[in-house]
């Protein structure tokens, strides 16, 4: 056999051994998936009370003057509002498993195109916000905000700070 068809056996082969071992890896033994907002031990941005703890850490940090309240006011329940969305639009399990491979991938492109417009406006929320804070306070939010990259949690890490 070609030296090229071995490794391309070799290759084809290891990737089904991952494949076949994802589901096994990705959910505890007994097979239930976590609650929602409790992936990563409930340390996820989207978890229950964790958008409100870190809107409150952040609020405390920033120190505002009155006149910039009602621009917080603003953006804080913007944010909770779309925390809640978030949280609410994961599909049912029992729905989730009666689906076809094709018409779950619709659904994740169709989500997907959500969750940017839901990012888009609050990208836009904080501009606003962030036009009335003063260059410290810009700093802070900046520091808040702070995108990771890899880390120590596989590939994609730990992508955006969290407490």
């Amino acid at each position: 056999m070609d030296r090229r068809m071995v490794l391309a056996a070799t290759a084809a082969l290891g990737l089904c051994t991952v494949m076949a071992a994802g589901p096994a890896v990705a959910h505890p033994p007994d097979g239930d998936p976590p609650p929602p907002g409790m992936h990563m031990g409930g340390r996820g941005l989207w978890g229950p009370g964790k958008v409100e703890e870190r809107l409150a850490k952040l609020h405390d940090a920033l120190n505002l003057s009155p006149d910039q309240t009602a621009a917080w006011e603003t953006f804080a329940a913007q944010a909770k509002e779309r925390a809640a969305q978030f949280r609410a639009g994961r599909p049912d399990p029992e729905t989730w498993a009666k689906l076809s491979a094709p018409d779950r991938l619709d659904q994740i492109a169709a989500k997907m195109k959500e969750r940017q417009a839901d990012l888009e406006a609050m990208a836009q929320s904080l501009r606003t916000f962030y036009a009335v804070l003063t260059p410290e306070q810009q700093k802070i939010v900046d520091e808040h905000f702070r995108f990771r990259g890899p880390g120590p949690h596989g590939p994609h890490g730990r992508r955006w700070e969290r407490d």
